[in-house]
């Protein structure tokens, strides 16, 4: 049984006739289209008041994001591809964490220079450290560095898996022993991994976490 709806005109609920219609709206002076189910009387052939206008606003902004790649999907995808809560992601790029929650939730359509930020750090870790570094005076240092370290993540395992491999191939080192000098320079280098700086995060995140060796 279909669900009845309200009409005034005829002052009574009726089984609504259903059709797709493509409307055209003006969003931040930009012209998008999408497609919604218009409703209307069996009987006066008036239009009737759609339930689901929220999912009507929703289609119209996401229409809109769509003009720069973007959806409010991919805006949540965009944060979680860095491994970060809703708060820690707003302290990186100098937001409110209700900004953030607002545009994942579709409560909010993001202005333009925020857009803007968004395609900046799409697949673009470097970008986003960019963005981190010129805030780090109003985020304090803990903060920073747990932010930066959880982007870095990857390349810390990257690095590592790498090392093991040209370590595999320019020493002899098998099994753990003590007195092996390859093992011990084994050791070193596994520790040193655990201390890189900035900069030589940065240099990793360039070779694509090749480790590179100086004469």
């Amino acid at each position: 049984m279909k669900k009845k709806v309200y009409c005034f005109t005829c002052n009574k609920d009726v089984e609504p006739n259903h059709k797709k219609e493509k409307n055209t709206y003006t969003v931040h002076k930009q012209k998008v289209t999408v497609e919604e189910e218009i409703l209307s009387c069996p009987y006066c052939k008036n239009e009737l008041m759609n339930e689901i206008l929220d999912d009507s606003l929703y289609n119209i902004y996401n229409a809109y994001l769509k003009l720069y790649d973007l959806s409010f999907k991919k805006l949540k995808e965009i944060r979680n591809s860095y491994n970060l809560s809703q708060e820690l992601f707003a302290t990186a790029l100098g937001w409110s964490k209700r900004t953030i929650v607002r545009y994942e939730n579709a409560e909010s359509l993001p202005q333009n220079q925020y857009l803007a930020i968004y395609k900046k750090i799409l697949n673009n870790k470097n970008e986003f450290l960019n963005i981190l570094k010129s805030n780090q005076n109003s985020v304090d240092k803990t903060t920073y560095f747990k932010i930066y370290n959880t982007i870095n993540a990857d390349l810390y395992q990257e690095y590592h898996h790498n090392f093991y491999a040209w370590f595999d191939e320019n020493y002899d080192y098998h099994e753990p022993d003590y007195h092996n000098p390859d093992f011990i320079q084994f050791n070193k280098g596994e520790s040193l991994i655990g201390y890189l700086t900035e900069d030589e995060l940065d240099e990793i995140g360039r070779n694509n976490g090749k480790v590179t060796t100086k004469n």
